[in-house]
């Protein structure tokens, strides 16, 4: 009877066997499917949380670099502001002495300003490179501080049409575009700066 039932038993026993080898696979199976998918996501979090950490110095940059072009245009704009200002504080200056030194009837030394400049000063001065035939040839024939001295002044060849005072309105107003243009070099280093 032993030999008769024992295939059946030995069937039973491997079936448990079998069963319990199929659940542990499964469970195995699920656990690593788990392990998998907790892994996936742990990934996607660390993934994201740098990406926010990318985004987040990406947005500190942006505000830092526009915080520095508000600052560089502040900064050419208060030079340009300061160089009109002494442009029309230094002109209103000058034309108020020379309207002094013409009422005045004793001579004294602001009455220079409403003297002609000599045309040799000027050419060196004002002009050097601006006329044909002196250095570049950018100038004009026809630009009346491009002619010759004959025509400048018809009264005495030696002078210009332009006084001393002109003189020191023209080179305030250079002055004042080297001081723009040193307010923009300013605003460019500033855009250039390391953090």
């Amino acid at each position: 009877m032993w030999i008769k039932l024992a295939p059946w038993i030995a069937c039973v026993v491997l079936t448990g066997l079998w069963l319990d080898a199929r659940d542990a696979v499964i469970e195995e199976r699920e656990a690593c499917n788990a392990g998998v998918i907790q892994a996936a996501l742990d990934g996607e979090r660390l993934t994201f949380a740098a990406e926010k950490r990318q985004l987040q110095k990406d947005l500190e940059d942006m505000a830092s670099v526009n915080e520095r072009e508000r600052e560089s245009a502040r900064i050419a704009k208060a030079a340009e502001r300061a160089a009109q200002s002494d442009t029309a504080t230094r002109e209103e200056t000058i034309t108020r002495l020379q309207l002094e030194a013409s009422i005045d009837e004793i001579p004294d030394s602001g009455e220079c300003l409403n003297v002609f400049v000599l045309e040799r000063s000027l050419d060196r001065v004002l002009y050097p490179s601006a006329c044909p035939g002196e250095g570049t040839s950018t100038g004009s024939g026809d630009d009346p501080l491009c002619g010759s001295a004959e025509e400048l002044d018809g009264a005495d060849p030696a002078f210009s049409n332009i006084t001393y005072a002109d003189a020191l309105k023209i080179w305030g107003r250079d002055r004042d575009i080297i001081q723009i243009l040193n307010g923009q070099l300013m605003a460019i280093d500033n855009l250039s700066k390391d953090e």
